[in-house]
């Protein structure tokens, strides 16, 4: 379910020699059978030191867990397999964000979130 989105824009946007870095945030919680998982996924375009456009979309997803599992805890299952679930929603609402603002076709790649969570462990 759609948690927040926010979106704001220079009045003419330039995407030649822009660089768009897209981020993401994890929060994982829950309690019984229950995993309530939030991605926050940030998509900035910046030119020459000046932000373009800002998209920040939260989505959460509500899992229930049944049975055993080959994954070791909550918080494993919502930072991997939570955010792969619920960032084809998040793809979509900033795609149609931005084609309502008049950006064009902004298509988000898919994301290996194994690799996400990785590359921030080992970052830290």
């Amino acid at each position: 379910m759609l948690a927040e989105s926010h979106f704001t824009r220079i009045g003419n946007v330039d995407f030649q020699d822009s660089k768009r870095m897209v981020s993401f945030e994890t929060g994982v919680g829950g309690r019984d059978n229950k995993i309530n998982v939030r991605l926050k996924t940030t998509v900035v375009n910046m030119k020459d030191g000046s932000e373009q456009y800002r998209i920040e979309v939260s989505m959460i997803g509500v899992f229930e867990r049944n049975g055993n599992s080959q994954i070791s805890t909550d918080e494993e299952f919502g930072r991997v397999n939570g955010a792969a679930i619920i960032f084809p929603f998040v793809r979509e609402h900033i795609a149609n964000i931005a084609l309502k603002a008049g950006l064009g076709s902004i298509i988000l790649p898919p994301v290996n979130f194994t690799k996400v969570n990785k590359d921030k462990t080992s970052n830290k």
